[in-house]
């Protein structure tokens, strides 16, 4: 039988914390395909990689990316260009 107040020691959240490039999941879908924009993909050298259930999540997720990461707006323009970037994985 498993003691629950047995449980492993949490770690230390200055001392074991460790750079990780930006990745955003979205809920999880069996029998479809998710879509993925990797940010190297649209231009940026970048390693985020933004993840969603349909082009929109997508989409809705990068503009806040592309203002916080790279201090740029996202134009008409470039949604676009990057909506054609998005793969299915």
């Amino acid at each position: 039988m498993h003691d629950a107040s047995a449980s492993a020691p949490e770690p230390d959240p200055i001392g074991s914390w460790q750079p990780v490039p930006f990745t955003t999941t979205v809920g999880g879908r069996e029998g479809g395909a998710m879509k993925e924009l990797k940010c190297r993909d649209a231009g940026f050298d970048c390693e985020a990689v933004v993840t969603g259930e349909s082009v929109d999540e997508v989409m809705a997720q990068v503009g806040p990316h592309v203002q916080q990461v790279h201090q740029t707006e996202v134009t008409p323009e470039m949604a676009e260009a990057v909506t054609g970037k998005i793969r299915d994985v």
